[in-house]
C-alpha cells in the first residue's frame, strides 16, 4: 500500500512552530523600539475558564462511561455530585445510557437520571437497606428485597389508609 504525504502550505504553523506559541508586540508600545515577545504561557486563563473547562472535559468523559459508574461517580466528592446531577448534565446521562447494550428505554419524565440508574442497576432494598434485592417495583418507582416485597405486596390488598 502506498502512503501518500499530506499537502501542506508554507504558510501552516507546522512549518514555522515559533509562530503559534509566540506573539509579538508592536514596536510603539516599547520605549526603545525592540520588539517583545510573549510566550502563550505568559498570559493565564482565570480561574472560571478552567473551571468551564474541567466541566466540558469531565462530562465528556462521563458520556463514554457505564450510568452506574457514573452515578458512583458522583458519590465521591461533592463538586462531582454538583456537577453530574444538574439538570444541565441530563445529556451526559443520555450518553452514557445509549453505552448499554441492549438498549436502555428513555428515563421517565418524572424521575432524575440518577433515580432511574440507581432502580435499575444497583441492588440495594429500598426499604430495609439490604444488598441483596433484586424485585422492583416499576409503578412505585422502589426495589424491594424478598421479605420487603411480600409485605408490601400485603399491604397493596389491604383497603387504603384514610
Amino acid at each position: 500500500m502506498i502512503m501518500l504525504k499530506p499537502k501542506i502550505s508554507s504558510a501552516s504553523h507546522i512549518h514555522n512552530p515559533i509562530s503559534r506559541c509566540v506573539r509579538k508586540v508592536q514596536q510603539g508600545d516599547d520605549p526603545k523600539g525592540k520588539k517583545k515577545t510573549l510566550n502563550r504561557g505568559d498570559v493565564s486563563p482565570s480561574p472560571e475558564t478552567m473551571i468551564q473547562y474541567t466541566e466540558i472535559l469531565s462530562s465528556q468523559i462521563a458520556s463514554h462511561l457505564a450510568p452506574l459508574d457514573i452515578l458512583q461517580l458522583a458519590r465521591c466528592s461533592k463538586d462531582l455530585r454538583v456537577m453530574l446531577l444538574a439538570r444541565d448534565s441530563r445529556h451526559t446521562w443520555q450518553a452514557a445510557r445509549k453505552n448499554i447494550l441492549p438498549p436502555m428505554p428513555d428515563c421517565p419524565e418524572h424521575m432524575s437520571e440518577a433515580c432511574y440508574a440507581h432502580l435499575l442497576f444497583e441492588r440495594i432494598c429500598d426499604a430495609c437497606g439490604v444488598n441483596q434485592s433484586v424485585n422492583v417495583d416499576y409503578a412505585i418507582p422502589a426495589r424491594f428485597c424478598r421479605p420487603c416485597w411480600k409485605a408490601e405486596s400485603v399491604l397493596d390488598t389491604r383497603q387504603p389508609i384514610r
